[in-house]
């Protein structure tokens, strides 16, 4: 998933989200596959954030991504 951030964290790093969906909070864990840094007007053109690959998502987060799709 692309993450969307002025300050980033570096590659490699292991990240503990929570995400929210309409029903509820659900917790997953992502590794760091890319970061670039940016101004806050960059925001906005998803050119600054982080690349995250999701490691082993929670059968709950792929059923909440169906549903909001």
């Amino acid at each position: 998933i692309m993450i969307r951030a002025i300050r980033v964290f570096g590659p490699g790093i292991i990240l503990n989200m929570e995400l929210d969906f309409p029903g509820g909070t659900i917790r997953v864990r992502g590794k760091v596959l890319w970061a670039r840094e940016g101004t806050v007007q960059l925001l906005a053109t998803g050119r600054i954030g982080m690349g995250v690959k999701l490691l082993d998502p929670p059968e709950e987060f792929l059923k909440a991504l169906e549903a909001a799709s």
